[in-house]
């Protein structure tokens, strides 16, 4: 049998193991490190720049999952929504896509929704008095008749408008594109059941939007 003294001398060493451990990972958590932080309020969907982040230095342990501290990893990328002065810049507030970045920060779609461009043209949309996120009535009009408008997608969201070339007019608004620039489609969000429907009318008919008072998430 071995004595006692070898028994309490293995507790004592695993005792002091343990607490270097928690020493160094008190210590380890402790230390400053830089993080990106906002220097201005971040409209969704606006692409970021270099006047928009500054640095802030913080303990290791109190960085939320994501932070991010290379700026090359910000600088480009677009805000998937309204990111507020003095907040860390965490990746998953970005995306590279601007279209993408406004489509999310605007409106999510269910699982049951499903994301459509319908070409349309300024005086059929409000004369572009229309906002992001907005419930909207899609109606279908046949190019080729003088027949009654037909509703399609009661109670669809407003995700984006769009230039003729596809981009943005309605928050992310590139430089160098017009005040004026002409409505080429708009981007909706509507029920996956009715999308069949709608995309086989794209040919045969215009599209008008009308305000909406219900239906839809």
């Amino acid at each position: 049998m071995r004595p006692i003294w070898w028994w309490r001398a293995g507790l004592l060493g695993l005792a002091l193991l343990l607490a270097a451990a928690a020493a160094w990972m008190y210590v380890s958590d402790g230390r400053q490190e830089k993080a990106l932080v906002l220097a201005r309020d971040v409209p969704a969907g606006q692409r970021l720049v270099e006047a928009d982040v500054g640095y802030k230095a913080v303990a290791r342990g109190a960085l939320p999952p994501g932070a991010l501290a290379d700026p090359g990893a910000v600088i480009g990328m677009y805000a998937r929504g309204p990111l507020p002065q003095g907040q860390y810049v965490v990746d998953r507030q970005l995306d590279a896509n601007a279209g993408r970045a406004l489509a999310e920060s605007i409106f999510e779609p269910p699982v049951e929704w499903a994301l459509v461009a319908l070409p349309i043209s300024v005086e059929h949309a409000l004369g572009g008095a229309l906002s992001p996120g907005q419930k909207v009535d899609v109606y279908a009009v046949a190019k080729r008749s003088a027949g009654p408008a037909e509703i399609l997608a009661p109670g669809a969201r407003l995700v984006d408008l769009r230039s003729l070339e596809g981009q943005s007019l309605a928050l992310a608004r590139p430089a160098g594109l017009d005040a004026d620039e002409p409505i080429g489609s708009a981007l909706l969000a509507v029920p996956r059941a009715l999308l069949a429907g709608i995309i086989a009318r794209i040919e045969s008919s215009n599209f008008v939007l009308a305000t909406s008072a219900g239906g839809g998430p």
